[in-house]
């Protein structure tokens, strides 16, 4: 895997690991945060019965969905449907 972004934000590094294949669709995140930070995920995470990796997919969809961004690509993709 090759890493081609890394950013930080209040104090958390994101960083994003493109896959080697192409025709992957999917890419691995994952976020640097402070040792107390955690903690606190692995307890959450074990409380909801999921891994580490899941929860932070979770909070990134939930994030995603409360801006409205699946709404908006929809949208798009409605409207270059309704094109051709």
């Amino acid at each position: 895997m090759d890493r081609k972004t890394k950013q930080t934000i209040n104090n958390i590094y994101i960083s994003v690991i493109y896959p080697l294949y192409i025709m992957s669709k999917k890419m691995y995140v994952g976020a640097w945060v402070e040792t107390t930070l955690v903690d606190i995920v692995k307890m959450l995470a074990e409380t909801q019965g999921v891994s580490q990796s899941e929860y932070l997919r979770q909070l990134i969809i939930q994030d995603l969905d409360k801006r409205t961004v699946f709404t908006t690509q929809l949208k798009k993709d409605i409207k270059l449907a309704e094109a051709e």
